[in-house]
């Protein structure tokens, strides 16, 4: 199997304990025929150079399906942990979240279930977890961290402890329940101390900084994400570099130190781009529209936003899409504030693509600056009615989960 992701096909049988002369020893004339498959695509199938990740990746996610139907869970296994050439040299089957390629995921966690060892499952679950949740598939994500929550209290190895309580932190801070997600990402933080776990390290200072930006704790966020920042650096971890890079990106925007941001927003493209995270090479685009945005260079910033709005359609992630969608309709009723008439049905469209993925997933810090931006809208166009029904909303949303936007849907009641 010639590929540049994936070292020769000797290293990769070698790799699994497969010796191709011992094949013919097999009494099962299934099990023999599923064996020959699975080494085929091991060692011919040659994508061309042109082709995309998954096309280059194939072999080895067939050879998978081909161990899978015979039930050999440990070669199967074996065959999607192997580590790919990859600037991350990330297994099989997390790389494919690096990719994007969620669907993937979910066909390989499913068939994985229950199959091998706890820890195991632990991975399964939580990459169902996060997969399904990607996919704006909110239900059964919920119900995955709920088996997540079950298993972390009698999980020992303290990695996989790590990986269940992030999957599980992370559910919370998405739905908005911050206290919840904070007492998990302290857990991370003592377990992953304690045993010296860089990565865990990582996870929990993102997700602590990450909470507190939510709240507009700026100052404190700002500290948790520098202290990212340098493990990830210490520890040579492009991917976790890039991911504090944009963290702290963020942070710069909010406090409107747009200097800062688009250096920030800077290092987190390039190295995206280089260790191949559409994620996050999405999320650098979406960052970089929104300090145009501020600078009033809102041509650019749509320019942003498409490019965005493309990488996430393409890896199916929904409630990125949402926030994409959201700055777009802001940028595109900014840049045509005179003839906003002509684009008010395409604006509106927008806006209510992503209020209805929000409503779903339950975020009201979303939903509510969401129901502001329709409000501005219908008032710009005229229709004051409709802008009064939707500010009284978002006040509402205000009221009840204690957010801040009571002065401007107040200005824009009078």
């Amino acid at each position: 199997m010639k590929n540049n992701f994936i070292y020769s096909s000797d290293k990769v049988l070698s790799y699994l304990g497969i010796d191709p002369k011992k094949i013919k020893d097999i009494r099962s004339t299934l099990k023999r025929s599923h064996y020959r498959s699975a080494i085929n695509w091991l060692t011919i199938y040659s994508p061309n150079s042109n082709s995309s990740n998954l096309e280059k990746v194939k072999g080895l996610l067939e050879a998978f399906y081909q161990f899978s139907e015979i039930e050999e869970w440990d070669i199967a296994s074996k065959v999607i942990s192997i580590p790919l050439n990859t600037p991350t040299n990330q297994a099989l089957y997390n790389q494919l979240k690096t990719w994007g390629y969620y669907g993937e995921q979910i066909d390989i966690y499913q068939r994985l279930l229950g199959k091998i060892n706890s820890d195991w499952d632990t991975i399964c679950i939580d990459g169902l977890g996060n997969a399904t949740r990607a996919l704006g598939k909110w239900d059964q994500s919920r119900e995955y961290y709920q088996q997540q929550l079950k298993k972390s209290k009698t999980i020992i190895d303290p990695d996989t402890k790590i990986t269940a309580l992030i999957g599980l932190a992370n559910n919370f801070k998405f739905q908005c329940q911050y206290q919840q997600a904070t007492n998990y990402y302290l857990q991370v933080s003592e377990i992953a101390f304690e045993n010296s776990n860089h990565k865990g390290r990582i996870m929990a200072l993102a997700g602590l900084g990450s909470v507190l930006t939510c709240l507009g704790q700026y100052e404190m966020a700002l500290e948790y994400h520098q202290q990212q920042l340098a493990i990830a650096r210490k520890n040579d971890d492009n991917l976790a570099q890039a991911e504090a890079l944009t963290n702290l990106c963020c942070i710069y925007y909010f406090i409107k130190d747009y200097k800062q941001a688009i250096k920030y927003q800077n290092q987190s493209y390039k190295i995206a781009i280089q260790v191949e995270n559409k994620e996050l090479e999405a999320k650098a685009l979406l960052y970089k529209g929104m300090i145009s945005h501020q600078q009033w260079e809102n041509k650019e910033a749509i320019n942003c936003y498409e490019q965005s709005l493309e990488l996430i359609s393409d890896m199916g992630l929904i409630l990125e899409k949402a926030e994409v969608l959201a700055n777009l309709a802001i940028s595109e009723r900014e840049l045509e504030k005179e003839n906003i008439k002509k684009l008010q049905e395409k604006i509106l469209d927008r806006f209510q693509q992503a209020l209805s993925i929000f409503n779903k997933c339950g975020n009201s810090v979303q939903i509510a600056n969401l129901l502001k931006e329709i409000a501005k809208t219908y008032d710009l166009t005229g229709d004051f009615d409709m802008a009064k029904k939707y500010c009284q909303e978002a006040l509402e949303m205000k009221i009840k989960f204690n957010l801040a936007l009571e002065k401007e849907c107040r200005e824009l009641q009078t």
